[in-house]
């Protein structure tokens, strides 16, 4: 992975921050709307360089996903 787009004074990046403010629905989508946005711009702006991110948030969501502590994680679904 590349190094965290934006971190935090104390060096937390700013979605590892989101993942432990977020349920795990909110973080898949979170995941899923970036991979979106720069599969929908990359031939228009920034080209491999938005090909690199979505590589980097697809892992990162796997990595989300195959942690052992949202594998126990509560959801509430409230629809």
């Amino acid at each position: 992975m590349t190094t965290p787009y934006y971190t935090s004074k104390d060096g937390e990046d700013l979605l590892a921050f989101l993942e432990k403010s977020q349920d795990y629905k909110e973080n898949i989508a979170m995941y899923k709307m970036n991979m979106m946005k720069y599969a929908l711009r990359f031939d228009k702006k920034n080209g491999s360089q938005d090909l690199d991110k979505i590589i980097d948030y697809a892992q990162r969501c796997k990595s989300y996903i195959d942690s052992a502590d949202n594998k126990t994680k509560v959801v509430i679904n409230n629809e």
